[in-house]
Order: C-alpha cells, then sequence, then structure tokens
C-alpha cells in the first residue's frame, strides 16, 4: 500500500485520472522534503545573471524564490 494524502478533488472538475495524477504529485511533495534544497535570493540571481539579460527579477513567491528574466533582443 502507498501512502497518499488525502485531498478532496472532488468538487475541482478534475477528471478521475488527474485526480489520481494530483493525489500522487501530492504524495510526493509530502515524502520528498528531505531530498529539497532549495535556493536563497543570492543563489538564484546569480543563476540567472548574465549580460544577455534585458531585466531580471527575483523574489520571494508563494512557493519559494521566482526569477523572471527577459532576454535582449537581437540586434
Amino acid at each position: 500500500m502507498i501512502p497518499i494524502p488525502c485531498w478532496n478533488y472532488i468538487d475541482s472538475g478534475l477528471s478521475y485520472k488527474q485526480r489520481l495524477e494530483w493525489a500522487i504529485m501530492d504524495t510526493f511533495d509530502a515524502l520528498s522534503p528531505m531530498y529539497d534544497f532549495p535556493k536563497t535570493l543570492d543563489e538564484v540571481r546569480e543563476m540567472v545573471q548574465s549580460p544577455e539579460n534585458d531585466f531580471e527579477e527575483i523574489f520571494y513567491g508563494g512557493n519559494g524564490v521566482v526569477a523572471n528574466v527577459v532576454k535582449k533582443c537581437g540586434e
């Protein structure tokens, strides 16, 4: 038997297959924190910095660090 978190997706408009897939993903999320090594703002900033970028925005989002990057157009 596989432990699957009990999330009620019945009224979500998802099909049976989608509800099953979401339950599997929720199980992974519940069991994987031991292997999760989130990056800091500075680490992500260093990862995306490039002279090829026209715009970089790095911030804490609802589920971790978010990076919005716009590349320069070819000239």
